[in-house]
């Protein structure tokens, strides 16, 4: 199943991400949504202190989803673009 295919069935899965992994689709999501706005950086992902497991599973849900919501974004406009230069042409 495709990132896009979940996004738009909203089910609800647990995905594990690396670290380096997540930082490149929150850049490529930054570079077309202007939503994610800093880099994610290690400290981010840490565990704070006296922050409960269910607080720092939240947050990092909240990453994540702020992450796959900017990608969705992006994609919109990408395929508007494509649409928009096809009309052009055509």
């Amino acid at each position: 199943m495709s990132l896009r295919e979940l996004l738009e069935s909203g089910a609800n899965v647990s995905v594990t991400v690396k670290l380096d992994d997540l930082r490149t689709i929150l850049k490529e999501a930054a570079g077309s949504a202007a939503a994610i706005q800093q880099e994610l950086s290690p400290e981010m992902m840490q565990r704070r202190e006296g922050e409960s497991p269910e607080e720092h599973i939240a947050r990092i849900t909240a990453l994540i989803n702020k992450a796959a919501e900017a990608m969705a974004i992006a994609l919109v406009e990408r395929k508007r673009r494509m649409e928009a230069r096809s009309r052009e042409i055509g």
